[in-house]
């Protein structure tokens, strides 16, 4: 989809389509390939970024939430806040990521249990707003040291 997606963009620009950006929807459900260590998966977002940044696109992420197997349990929760950094590290190192959205930012109201039994806490706030480990993560990489 990728590859179609960056091939059909890049003919409609060369053909004078005004296009300044994309968005990359990130509905991802936490898997082996993004655990700790794993730096593949990152290594290919931020190539994907790139190949955009290229054309002279804008790179959006957009409703980005990580679902896990319910019940969800501590490794998990920190494999997920690993991937949610992770994609915020990327799109900041990127030359042009212009935006950084969640779907949502509480489970109370998400769409992935409804769309796929059995997987939720796709978010950075659990179902009563209590923070994540998700939360802090992002919030670790925003905050400016002095």
């Amino acid at each position: 989809k990728a590859d179609a997606f960056y091939a059909l963009v890049k003919d409609l620009k060369a053909r004078g389509a005004p296009i300044d950006g994309v968005g990359f929807h990130g509905h991802l459900q936490l898997d082996e390939t993004m655990a700790i260590g794993s730096a593949q998966w990152k290594q290919q977002l931020a190539a994907g970024i790139k190949r955009f940044n290229d054309l002279g696109l804008e790179v959006l992420i957009t409703e980005l939430d990580v679902s896990i197997v319910l019940p969800a349990n501590a490794t998990e929760l920190q494999d997920q806040a690993s991937v949610f950094r992770d994609v915020l590290d990327v799109c900041l190192a990127a030359q042009k990521c212009t935006a950084f959205n969640m779907w949502g930012f509480t489970d109370k109201y998400s769409w992935i249990p409804r769309v796929r039994p059995g997987s939720g806490a796709a978010l950075i706030f659990d179902e009563n707003y209590t923070a994540k480990p998700a939360y802090f993560a992002l919030r670790e990489l925003l905050v400016v040291q002095p």
